[in-house]
C-alpha cells in the first residue's frame, strides 16, 4: 500500500512562487502511516522530545527553531537520502516537475549552487546524541522501504501564462495537482533518465513514459492519497476524471467534511480523499505541506536577497497582500528603469 500526501503552500500570495509537493511512503503491512511512524515522529502539542516534529507548516514553522524544523523533517523524512551535493540545483533536479525547472531556474535571485540542508551537516552529532541511528534504516526496520517525493513549482511568470489560459487560480492550482497525480501512475517502476531514448530500444521518451504507465497499471497495490481541500470546493470529480482520462471516477462521499473518490479502470486501486485540514490528520499530507513551505523559504530567502542587493534598504518580504504592495511600490522605480515586466513579477491573482 501507497500512502500519499499533497499540500500547497505559497497559495495567497501575491510575490513568489506557488508550490505544490508530493509525499508518499509504501507500507508493506497495511497500517496507517501514523501508528507505523510513532516512535519516529511526534505532533506539534505532544511535548518536545526526541523525536522528528512533522505537522502543518505554519505550526511547525514558528520560532527562532521553526526554519531548524521544517528542514529536519523534510531531510529525514520527505526525500530518499543520497550522496549526491545538498544543493537546491541538485533537489530540484532529483524532485521538481521537469516541466516547469526552467522557469525556475530562470527567475529573479535562484542560485542552484546554494547549499542547503544546513542541519544535515550536523547530522552525525544529532544522531550520536540522541543515540539515533539514519532514518532511512528506522524505516526500513518498521517496513517502509520505498518513498516518493515530487515538487511542482510556479513561478510568477508561469503563473499568470496559465492564468491568462484558465481564468482563475484555483485551476492554476490543478494543474500542478495534475503533473504529480499523474506521476503516480508509475510509483513502482524504476525512474529512468529523461532523454530520447532513456533505455536503449529505439523508442522516444514519451514512448517509454507511456510504456511505464501500462507497465504500471499492471501492478496491484493499491494507492491512498489524502489532499488538502482546495479552496471551497466540494467536488472534485469533474477535476479527477479530466485527469485520469483513460479511467472513471466513482465518487464515494462527497461533504463538506470530505470528498472522496476512488478511481477505476486501471487495473490498480487508486483512493483519493480531500479534507480541510488534511495536515492535522495524516502525517504524509503534514510532511507534503513542510516539503513545500521549506522549499518556498529558501526560494523567498534568494529572491529577497537579489532585489536586496540591487535597492539599498529594501526590507525583505514574505509576499503576502499588504506587505507585497509595499515591496512593489519599493522595487517600482527599479522595475520601470530597468524595463521588467510585471507579469514576471507579480502574480496577477
Amino acid at each position: 500500500m501507497w500512502y500519499i500526501g499533497i499540500d500547497e503552500a505559497g497559495y495567497g500570495p501575491n510575490l513568489g512562487p506557488l508550490i505544490m509537493s508530493c509525499v508518499g511512503f509504501q507500507i508493506k503491512n497495511g497500517q496507517d502511516l501514523q501508528t507505523e511512524l510513532a516512535q519516529m515522529v511526534r505532533r506539534c502539542g505532544e511535548g518536545v522530545d526526541q523525536r522528528i516534529l512533522v505537522d502543518d507548516s505554519k505550526k511547525v514553522y514558528q520560532g527562532k527553531s521553526g526554519f531548524h524544523n521544517l528542514e529536519k523533517g523534510v531531510y529525514e523524512l520527505a526525500l530518499a537520502r543520497g550522496s549526491r551535493k545538498n544543493t537546491l540545483d541538485t533537489l530540484l533536479e532529483d524532485y521538481a516537475c521537469p516541466i516547469w525547472l526552467n522557469d525556475i531556474r530562470n527567475d529573479y535571485g535562484f542560485n542552484g549552487e546554494e547549499t542547503i540542508f544546513d542541519y544535515s551537516a550536523n547530522l552525525a552529532k544529532v544522531n550520536a546524541t540522541n543515540n539515533k541511528t539514519d532514518s532511512t534504516r528506522q524505516l526500513a526496520r518498521i517496513g517502509i522501504h520505498n518513498r516518493h517525493t515530487e515538487i511542482g513549482i510556479l513561478t510568477a511568470y508561469r503563473f499568470n501564462e496559465l492564468l491568462k489560459v484558465y481564468g482563475n487560480k484555483a485551476t492554476v492550482l490543478v494543474q500542478i495537482l495534475h503533473q504529480l497525480l499523474r506521476s503516480l501512475l508509475t510509483l513502482g517502476i524504476e525512474k529512468e533518465q529523461e532523454r530520447d531514448d532513456p533505455i536503449g530500444n529505439g523508442k522516444t521518451d514519451h514512448e517509454n513514459k507511456a510504456m511505464c504507465i501500462q507497465k504500471a497499471m499492471c501492478i496491484q497495490e493499491a494507492i491512498c492519497i489524502h489532499i488538502d481541500r482546495l479552496g471551497g470546493r466540494i467536488s472534485y470529480a469533474p477535476i479527477l476524471q479530466q485527469i485520469f482520462s483513460e479511467a472513471w471516477v466513482e465518487t464515494l462521499e462527497e461533504s463538506s467534511s470530505c470528498c472522496r473518490y476512488e478511481i477505476k479502470g486501471l487495473n490498480r486501486p487508486i483512493e483519493i480523499c480531500f479534507q480541510p485540514k488534511s495536515d492535522s490528520k495524516f502525517l504524509e499530507v503534514a510532511l507534503a505541506s513542510m516539503l513545500a513551505k521549506y522549499i518556498r523559504e529558501v526560494l523567498m530567502n534568494q529572491w529577497n536577497r537579489y532585489w536586496q542587493k540591487r535597492i539599498p534598504g529594501l526590507e525583505p518580504t514574505a509576499g503576502y497582500p499588504v506587505d507585497a504592495l509595499r515591496f512593489l511600490d519599493d522595487i517600482r522605480p527599479y522595475l520601470k528603469e530597468n524595463n521588467i515586466d510585471l507579469d514576471t513579477i507579480w502574480r496577477q491573482k
